[in-house]
């Protein structure tokens, strides 16, 4: 029996609706389903009547309801005995290349040196993959593309904001420019970041070029920016790359800043982990991220705000 099951009956029993509950846990009816099928199989009994118009609870799923939240304590405190007697713990982060860019290199060499009996765990994951594993709790902290509406039980930070410059062969006239419009890309070959990087991303630019009246000549795929970067110096084409990407110090690309109404892009990176009670060796490596990044202007702060924050 797993606690997150649990916490996931919780909610249906509240709301007595398989639709509305599973917004509220951030899964799909059919993913939130599966999980109380298996709730129920494990403990062998029924824990709810499945009706057309929404569910009611069953004498053991009333019972159940009861004694969750001693179950819930006990569990928890279970596993953070554990965790306290073991000799090391363990750190999961997944991260996005971009976090490379900014101060994740320094929030963790910080935390390696104030807790080197904590062993570090790095994974690099899309952004998708981090949303569940946090989730599922095989991730304690990611770092991902803040692209699209995350579950609202996953806490985010904004770590870092990089606006979308084109980088250009620097031997092509076009790099004397001091600014470019998107209409005049419309017989450049380009290098775009492939859809399976960062879906939300590309749909953001191809609605950019579509407002400008043309499709691009894309002439090759690229997951990073850094495979773009190389394309580029070879004078394969131009590609958009956050600004940040000027960090691969690569020879022959030159960045130009894009002036376009339609375009209005920057990458936001965040920090997400699961808002619940967290280890103390978790709390600790998130301070340590949010005390490397410089205090945010005041248009970020207004952003950051509407995001939970709470370590």
């Amino acid at each position: 029996m797993e606690l997150e099951h649990l916490r996931r009956f919780m909610v249906v029993a509240e709301e007595l609706n398989f639709r509305t509950a599973a917004k509220h846990v951030g899964l799909s009816q059919p993913s939130l389903s599966r999980s109380i099928r298996l709730l129920e199989r494990a403990l062998g009994v029924k824990l709810f009547e499945r009706r057309a118009r929404g569910v009611s609870l069953t004498r053991a799923g009333r019972t159940l309801l009861d004694e969750c939240p001693r179950l819930i304590e006990h569990v928890s405190l279970v596993e953070h005995v554990t965790v306290r007697s073991s000799q090391a713990a363990r750190l999961n982060v997944g991260f996005l290349p971009p976090a490379l860019y900014g101060y994740f290199p320094e929030a963790l060499e910080h935390f390696r040196t104030r807790w080197p009996g904590i062993e570090l765990k790095l994974e690099e994951l899309a952004s998708a993959e981090q949303y569940t594993r946090v989730q599922d709790g095989t991730l304690d902290v990611g770092f991902v593309n803040l692209e699209v509406d995350h579950p609202r039980q996953i806490a985010v930070r904004i770590i870092d904001r990089s606006r979308v410059v084109l980088a250009v062969p620097s031997k092509w006239p076009l790099a004397r420019k001091k600014a470019i419009s998107l209409s005049e890309l419309k017989d450049i070959p380009l290098i775009a970041a492939a859809r399976s990087a960062n879906m939300a991303a590309r749909d953001r630019l191809e609605l950019a070029w579509r407002t400008a009246g043309f499709v691009p000549k894309i002439v090759h795929d690229a997951n990073q920016a850094y495979p773009i970067l190389r394309l580029v110096a070879t004078g394969l084409g131009v590609g958009f790359v956050p600004e940040r990407a000027e960090i691969h110090k690569v020879m022959g690309v030159k960045f130009i800043p894009v002036q376009d109404p339609s375009f209005r892009a920057e990458v936001v990176l965040g920090m997400i982990w699961l808002d619940r009670k967290l280890p103390a060796y978790v709390k600790n490596f998130i301070r340590c991220v949010i005390d490397s990044v410089p205090a945010p202007n005041a248009a970020e702060r207004r952003h950051a705000e509407t995001e939970p924050s709470r370590v």
